[in-house]
């Protein structure tokens, strides 16, 4: 005689095991669903590979620059600079503490960005800046400076965030036409006597610069060529609040025994001379 109860318990049988029983007796459908779900993982991976390929084979314009940058150092060649960034667009002549004979200026104006180079006599690279100018191009420098590699990215980095210089690190200032705030790092044998300076320069647009105005006239004297240069470590507290709020947009380094009085005005590109 059946047993009235069979039903009841076929019934309350919980879901994982009905389904276990289903597949159980259709063993079609399960080999159906695993390919289905292989060809899925399949087509999926494929995608991503043709993703990568792509962007390989046709990188940001962002990235492109960002490896040309990579290749350049001061101390080497002029012609190591136009193998990457072509012919300048500007050159002019001047004399620089330190350097036998004339110095070269060449601008090289690239997408998004300058490039100043100050060069001697024999084409070496005593000097050269990078100013980044579109917001989504952010190149990084890296640098020794007697601690450890210091990192900055250009368009991001605050120069209150540049604290490695200790109290021999200088500001400056320069708000006149062009304007310009920079940390100039101190140059000796803990960074093998390669200069370098941090920045905002204003050859992509001019920057309010009312609140530096207000701070140097109350911080005299003023230096050569109207440029305040004054110890960070000197700074009172309204001077360390704007150097803190400052995006640095350039960055430059000197070759080994080049200081930055190569840069008798504005370091990096001019924007009285490009405009």
């Amino acid at each position: 005689m059946p047993d009235p109860n069979q039903g009841r318990q076929s019934e309350r049988q919980p879901l994982g095991e009905r389904l276990d029983n289903f597949f159980k007796k259709t063993p079609a459908l399960v080999l159906v669903l695993s390919v289905s779900g292989l060809v899925t993982a399949v087509s999926t991976l494929v995608g991503a590979v043709g993703l990568i390929a792509f962007w390989l084979k046709h990188p940001t314009w962002q990235s492109v620059e960002y490896e040309r940058l990579s290749k350049l150092r001061a101390g080497v060649t002029l012609q190591k600079f136009e193998e990457q960034l072509g012919q300048p667009s500007y050159r002019s002549l001047h004399t620089a503490p330190g350097i036998t004979g004339t110095t070269t200026e060449s601008v090289f104006q690239r997408n998004g960005y300058w490039v100043d180079v100050m060069s001697d006599s024999s084409d070496t690279v005593q000097a050269y800046a990078v100013t980044a100018c579109k917001d989504d191009f952010n190149p990084t420098f890296s640098y020794w400076d007697g601690t450890g590699n210091s990192r900055i990215v250009l368009n991001k980095t605050h120069v209150g965030e540049v604290r490695n210089g200790g109290p021999w690190a200088k500001i400056s200032i320069l708000n006149t036409a062009p304007s310009y705030v920079f940390e100039v790092l101190p140059d000796d044998d803990a960074t093998d006597y390669k200069g370098h300076a941090l920045g905002l320069n204003d050859v992509c647009h001019p920057f309010d610069n009312a609140a530096w105005v207000d701070w140097i006239d109350k911080h005299p004297p003023r230096g050569n060529n109207g440029i305040v240069v004054k110890q960070i470590t000197a700074l009172d507290k309204v001077g360390r609040n704007l150097i803190d709020s400052t995006t640095i947009n350039t960055f430059a380094e000197t070759a080994n025994d080049t200081t930055m009085d190569i840069y008798s005005g504005p370091i990096g590109v001019s924007r009285s001379l490009v405009r």
